[in-house]
């Protein structure tokens, strides 16, 4: 064979391309697990402002796209298999999908717990697909990566007749003992929780943050037999694993338990009423339908008196399918 025959060869070797790989158009939506769906500008707890769509393939960053409203996204895409996650409401200011290389990039990233809010709090989730050379519409259920603590109702029943003389006034109600951060992926386990004071809200009770989320303040609410307390107040925060066999009261900080806590005067007294939860997963709910008050509480929001309280139907961890609408039941 002569060398520029051969040379013609490779050079129509060279300019022959592989057939371009198929593509397909695909629709993803989302659906807020424990909703009757995604809304946007409508009260309740499962609101989606804006969502993110991130592709993987392999484990390894393929894509994204960003929406400023709940509605569908919609891409042509090759062919083959991906993992789509969603994440609702990202915070603007520190979610940076450019920045992942791969799946762990996204599921290990941290946010603050103020980046939540009651009625849009941050969701995620994730499915696997694989897509074939036919159009399709996939569905990503999100969960809420907070879960929620709360009272419906606070009522009085002393057994001193002594302290049932004196006025209770309720002042306000937060959770003590909050971790500040929160992940995209898994909740953070026992050994993973921040070890520095500065990695937690309402620490010990004190320093108390005036966010809404953790706190109800100046509700100066005088409590009778007669006349409980009615309006419920409820809380949002990050899963904390730590469990009473592995509580501490501790003067010096160290990770504890979360509390829901009272403040009150008895009289010219101040009593707090704490209240240690239960670990509470995220997207699932804390609520005591009733406490009443029996006795004096403690000077120190860490300490619990024996027999101060009772808790009617008790703080059992529940699904969060309840929806909310009122903005004074927060």
């Amino acid at each position: 064979m002569s060398a520029i025959l051969l040379a013609g060869i490779l050079l129509l070797a060279g300019c022959r391309k592989e057939p371009p790989a198929s593509q397909v158009t695909v629709t993803f939506s989302l659906r807020a697990e424990g909703s009757a769906g995604t809304r946007s500008g409508s009260s309740g707890e499962s609101e989606v402002r804006r969502w993110a769509l991130l592709l993987f393939r392999d484990g390894l960053f393929a894509d994204y796209s960003l929406s400023s409203s709940p509605e569908p996204i919609i891409r042509t895409l090759q062919t083959g298999s991906y993992t789509a996650y969603a994440v609702a409401n990202y915070p603007e200011a520190s979610f940076h999908p450019e920045r992942f290389r791969e799946v762990k990039d996204l599921t290990e990233s941290t946010l603050d717990l103020f980046d939540n809010t009651f009625d849009a709090p941050v969701m995620s989730g994730h499915t696997d697909l694989d897509l074939s050379a036919d159009a399709g519409t996939y569905g990503i259920t999100v969960e809420r990566l907070v879960c929620k603590a709360g009272i419906r109702k606070v009522s009085v029943d002393f057994t001193d007749p002594a302290l049932a003389e004196k006025p209770f006034v309720l002042k306000e109600i937060f959770l003590s003992n909050c971790c500040r951060y929160g992940r995209y992926g898994s909740d953070l386990s026992r050994e993973e929780l921040p070890r520095s004071e500065a990695g937690w809200y309402n620490p010990m009770g004190r320093n108390l943050s005036e966010n809404r989320l953790l706190t109800a303040s100046g509700l100066e609410m005088p409590v009778t037999p007669e006349a409980p307390c009615t309006v419920p107040h409820f809380f949002l925060f990050y899963p904390n694993p730590m469990d009473s066999g592995q509580d501490t009261h501790a003067t010096a900080w160290s990770p504890r338990c979360t509390r829901m806590v009272l403040e009150a005067t008895l009289g010219d007294r101040t009593c707090y009423y704490p209240i240690t939860l239960p670990p509470v997963p995220r997207n699932r709910t804390c609520i005591a339908d009733e406490v009443v008050i029996r006795r004096a509480g403690s000077p120190d929001p860490e300490q619990e008196v024996p027999e101060s309280v009772e808790i009617v139907f008790s703080t059992s961890v529940e699904p969060w399918e309840q929806q909310y609408h009122d903005k004074d039941a927060y």
